[in-house]
């Protein structure tokens, strides 16, 4: 019971050390690409399974998951983002003995093609395309027969024509099982690491005949928590209804609350639907919305295929489309 009150308690800390100034903080961090959610199982259910998701899905949810599935499984997500953005994901998980598994994930965000103007050409000199990757390995533990943990390191690279930052970033899940209808709990940190700067030759100007060089300000990641619970709500030989909720804690955007449910008929067959931004003031620094999506699974002989959709409404921004690929061996 310490250990959990523990794992609570530096949860909180990370995001409430800085409460009273939050509101001031609303989009000052950089790398908000890894806020952006993958996958078309989870975001169907507005992201509320977090303490459900296993395998290769969870390499980027919750790394305490991973080592939940047996065997080996890889996910691939495509992401139509809105203004012409795309969000590209792969992740890779395999188990190593009876109790661990590890993994490795790339997430590709693309910004699409910008004009390049400077300060005579304002017509435009061709175009460039602003990109952030992450690239992540993880180690996943079943520590007890209800206890996990895993904890997910990220290289990460924004880059902006002739401009990129680089750093690092971690993520610390947990996960604790139960025997009442399946019920789970998890606590997620996410995107835990030192400021980044940006550096390169675009910072490079002349005023007058003079060469002057700009100088970046440093910025933090979006660290956040996230508190999630599932429990089976019915279940019968040909159905199982499985309800879920997460609070999440965020250190530069407004705290909000999502729930979802999956409907699982014949274990082929999945209808999803969930409201994420529970909770969201309308000073507009965030979107909430309606999500929605089902999934087909196909039992093959030597391996399992998974394939998922997701609807997400943006609000002011559109609505905006994910396709999952998942393959089990």
């Amino acid at each position: 019971m310490k250990s959990k009150l523990l794992v609570c308690g530096i949860a909180l800390a990370v995001v409430t050390g800085d409460a009273s100034a939050r509101d001031s903080r609303v989009g000052t961090a950089g790398a908000q690409f890894l806020r952006v959610p993958v996958g078309a199982a989870m975001t169907a259910t507005a992201g509320a399974g977090v303490a459900g998701v296993e395998g290769a899905e969870a390499l980027y949810w919750n790394p305490a998951g991973v080592c939940a599935l047996e065997g080996a499984s890889a996910t691939f997500t495509h992401h139509e983002y809105f203004a012409g953005m795309t969000q590209d994901y792969f992740g890779a998980s395999m188990s190593v003995g009876d109790d661990a598994a590890l993994g490795a994930s790339v997430n590709y965000f693309s910004d699409g093609d910008l004009l390049r103007t400077t300060t005579t050409e304002t017509d435009g000199i061709g175009t460039f395309t602003p990109y952030s990757i992450a690239v992540g390995l993880t180690y996943s533990r079943q520590v007890t027969d209800r206890v996990a943990v895993g904890s997910t390191v990220k290289y990460i690279n924004e880059t902006i024509d002739a401009v990129s930052a680089t750093g690092v970033g971690v993520d610390i899940g947990f996960r604790y099982l139960t025997d009442y209808h399946g019920f789970r709990f998890g606590i997620v940190m996410n995107n835990l690491g030192p400021r980044m700067k940006f550096s390169g030759s675009g910072l490079n100007s002349n005023v007058d005949g003079v060469p002057t060089r700009l100088e970046a300000q440093e910025y933090e990641l979006p660290a956040s928590v996230n508190f999630s619970g599932s429990i089976d709500a019915y279940s019968s030989e040909t159905m199982l209804l499985t309800v879920s909720a997460a609070a999440d804690l965020q250190s530069f955007a407004e705290e909000r609350g999502n729930v979802g449910a999956e409907l699982n008929l014949l274990d082929n067959y999945y209808l999803r639907a969930g409201y994420r931004g529970i909770g969201l003031s309308d000073a507009g620094y965030d979107m909430g919305g309606f999500t929605a999506g089902g999934g087909l699974y196909l039992d093959l002989s030597s391996m399992g295929i998974a394939l998922d959709y997701a609807y997400s409404d943006l609000g002011i921004l559109d609505t905006t489309d994910r396709f999952s690929l998942t393959v089990y061996f």
